[in-house]
């Protein structure tokens, strides 16, 4: 079964979440020196990152419980400023 990643066919994997693909793509990225009392680190999230599945939006506030499923079109975008 597969996913598609901006147009690219992937190996679709169980309980991949969105949070844990965008830390595979290099998008989020563990701040070790701020690691949390109970030994978890923090994240650091490149700015301007928004996901789409299905061409809807989905919030940031749901990446960690939301699942990718076969069949998924995840369109992952970073604005840019530019002039």
């Amino acid at each position: 079964m597969n996913f598609v990643l901006n147009g690219q066919p992937r190996v679709w994997q169980p309980e991949l979440t969105l949070e844990t693909l965008l830390r595979q793509e290099g998008y989020i990225t563990p701040i070790p020196e701020a690691a949390q009392s109970d030994g978890s680190c923090t994240a650091s999230i490149r700015g301007g990152v928004a996901v789409a599945i299905g061409q809807q939006v989905v919030p940031r506030s749901t990446w960690a419980q939301r699942l990718v499923a076969p069949e998924d079109e995840v369109e992952l975008f970073q604005a840019i400023a530019g002039g």
